[in-house]
């Protein structure tokens, strides 16, 4: 199953992002995003290449790619692909909506999308964080 890769994209990307709180503009998160290509491609794990931002005029895209396998052998293990992206979506909610920087970007109306590729740079499936979605999961007792 690929189960093992959930949950790690968005929050990779705010590990690696350098935003200070004073400045919470659309803009200074978008430019952050691109700036972070300079340090991509990264492995994230041994499957999973994050491999570059894009952004459009309201979403930060996150391109991940598994590196060893084919659409079909990622979707082997799921009826279909909306399965697939539910499974990534859970695993995203879970584990990167809790985070105080991940709030604090989709609080400013900013999407946070996530693109995964198989090896060929086939899409496989895509899902999206906002604001709305992450909302039972943010963390209201968290302050880092």
């Amino acid at each position: 199953s690929m189960a093992f890769v959930m949950g790690v994209a968005i929050s990779a990307t705010m590990a690696i992002y350098k935003i200070s709180d004073s400045n919470k503009e659309k803009s200074a998160y978008f430019n952050s995003a691109l700036q972070q290509n300079q340090k991509l491609p990264i492995m994230l794990n041994e499957y999973i290449q994050y491999v570059k931002n894009t952004t459009n005029e309201q979403d930060i895209i996150l391109h991940m790619k598994y590196v060893k396998y084919t659409k079909k052998e990622i979707l082997e293990d799921y009826a279909n692909v909306n399965e697939f992206e539910k499974e990534l979506l859970q695993g995203e909610l879970e584990t990167s909506c809790p985070k105080e920087s991940v709030k604090k970007i989709l609080q400013t109306g900013i999407v946070m999308r996530i693109e995964y590729s198989d090896k060929n740079d086939e899409l496989v499936g895509q899902i999206y964080l906002n604001n709305e979605r992450c909302q039972p999961y943010y963390d209201n007792t968290d302050s880092n």
